[in-house]
Order: C-alpha cells, then structure tokens, then sequence
C-alpha cells in the first residue's frame, strides 16, 4: 500500500497545497463510503487504477472518469472504491487552481468533468504517462511537469489576497468592508469570485465559516450552542441548518462519521 503526500515543486506551491499518491488493492479501504465536505477548491484527479464511483447530495451516482476536476461549491459528495485504488489527487488552494484552466471554474462547479474536456489531447497523453511509469516519484514529476505546462499557457490574475481575508477572518466579514479594505469594486470581486472559485464572495464566507465551525467541533466543545456561537453563528438552529445544507448530516451526525475530508488552509 502507498499513502504518500508530496510538496509541489516551487514553482506551483503558491497554487498546489499538496499532491496525494494512494495505491491500494483494497477496495474497503473507503469502506462503505467516504464523505467530501464542499469547501470552495479544486481538485484534480488521475486515475491509474479502478476509478471510484461519486455520489453527489441530490442521490446521483456517476463512476468517476480516468481523470477529472471536481470543484464543490455548494454541497457535499461520497466516494467509494471499486477495486485496486491508483491515483494521484492535486490539491490546489481556492485561489489556484484557475490558473492552470482555459476556462472559469464556474463552469464545473458542483460537478466532476473529465479533465480531457479541460485540456485536450495533452491530458490524454498524461494519463498514458502516469499509467506506464514505474514509480510513484515518477508519476508525480509527469503531473507536475503537465501543471507547469499549463500555468505557462493559463497564469491569470492573483485572488490569493481576497481569499486569504476571508479565511483569516473565518468567514465574518461585511463584503463592504473587504471590498474597502482591498481596493476592488463589489462587482469586479463578485466576477473574480466566481471565475476562480465557482461561488460568490458570500457563498464563500458561508462555506470557510463551515468549515471553521467543523474544525472546531473536532477539538474537545462544551455545547453545541457555545461552537455555534463561537463560530459566529446567530443562535443553534442556524447553526444545524447550516451544517445539514452543507454536509447532508447534524453537527453531531457528521462528528459520528469516521471517514470526512475537508480543505484546511
């Protein structure tokens, strides 16, 4: 079994936080299903073994292409093996992965497209690439040989500045006071948002202050009405509405799931 996380070469680490390598002949090893929750970034995914079927929050099964990009905007999705695992997963932060795409990540948001439709007859000689190489070193520098490749065709304008101040302030933020305290207009930031992320600057306070709230549940808590408060919501019941739109689950169901993956900056 590999289960390895690299650090992107240096000249895509401003964009990529991490590249995942699994390998593994056990199709339990997601058991019967493991949950995503929506977090507003970008991941790209190259298959060399069985590809995994996804379950998207409206009941949808949809087998998962030999390589795709899935971005969540909105609302959670499951994953489950259906054979022997081989995959490489990059991870890009929520200002980067629009970069390396000839199109706004609006266009797939809430939704896995097969990266053949992004990048064309180069992806297809990619995946070729990452099945035939011998390593998992090597499959990792095939990967980011490609993304360099793309960041030189693709480089756009930075976001990275906005996002970071919606994290740092756990998503509580008025959009006129980020919009003052970044120097850009209401509807530019509105336009970059959704180019880069696939959601609006509010749409995306909600999910980092989900998120946060989430973090915050899996450290020791008092009440769920203290972590609500804590993490700026107006009272429980917002809280658990929240946490059902988002994850499908109550706060306290989704604490119970052994196998949930979100983003953390």
């Amino acid at each position: 079994m590999i289960d390895r996380e690299f650090r992107p070469n240096a000249l895509l680490a401003p964009y990529v936080k991490l590249i995942w390598v699994l390998e593994t002949g056990d199709p339990g090893f997601f058991g019967d299903g493991h949950r995503i929750l929506p977090d507003g970034i970008v991941e790209v995914v190259f298959h060399y073994g069985d590809p995994f079927v996804t379950r998207f929050a409206d009941g949808r099964e949809q087998a998962q292409p030999r390589s795709f990009a899935i971005s969540q905007a909105s609302r959670f999705i499951d994953i489950r093996a259906t054979g022997s695992c081989g995959l490489i997963s990059v991870r890009f932060f929520p200002w980067g992965a629009y970069q390396f795409f000839p199109v706004p990540v609006s266009e797939f948001a809430d939704c896995q497209v097969p990266a053949e439709a992004l990048w064309g007859k180069r992806c297809r000689e990619l995946e070729d690439a990452v099945a035939n190489a011998t390593t998992t070193e090597e499959r990792v520098e095939r990967v980011e040989r490609f993304l360099l490749e793309q960041l030189a065709l693709h480089q756009k304008e930075d976001l990275a500045p906005a996002v970071r101040y919606l994290w740092q302030r756990r998503g509580q933020v008025r959009m006129s006071e980020m919009t003052r305290e970044l120097g850009i207009g209401e509807r530019q930031l509105q336009r970059r948002f959704l180019q880069n992320i696939g959601a609006t600057p509010k749409q995306t306070a909600r999910l980092v202050r989900f998120i946060r709230a989430y973090r915050k549940l899996c450290q020791p808590f008092e009440s769920l009405t203290w972590a609500a408060h804590l993490s700026g919501y107006y009272d429980q019941a917002h809280f658990i509405r929240e946490f059902k739109e988002f994850s499908g689950l109550t706060p306290r169901q989704l604490l119970s799931r052994s196998r949930v993956s979100s983003f953390e900056l």
